[in-house]
């Protein structure tokens, strides 16, 4: 986390999945707290591809036995495409306001 809060995106991700790599196959926590990790970096940061693809990750995981985890981190990946919509309205222009016609 302390990568990511220094914006190095790519090593903190790295780091994660360096970390979910590391731990036994059986520690589903260890590897559930990697993959929300990776996930949370680059919410923040901003490619929601990869965040979905490492929460999707996260909800199969700890699905069977965490469901409001998975609401979770379904919600963090709607709140990452709608700030990028924010940000930048040109980027999608079926959500761009409409002008009157005149």
């Amino acid at each position: 986390m302390a990568l990511s809060e220094l914006g190095k995106v790519d090593a903190a991700a790295a780091a994660f999945l360096e970390s979910e790599r590391r731990f036994f196959p059986g520690d589903l926590w260890g590897k559930s707290v990697a993959l929300y990790g990776r996930g949370h970096t680059y919410a923040q940061a901003g490619p929601c591809a990869e965040a979905q693809s490492a929460f999707e990750q996260y909800a199969t995981l700890v699905g069977s036995y965490d469901p409001k985890g998975v609401e979770m981190v379904h919600r963090y990946e709607a709140e990452c495409r709608a700030s990028l919509l924010k940000q930048s309205p040109a980027a999608s222009p079926n959500l761009a306001p409409a002008v009157p016609a005149q």
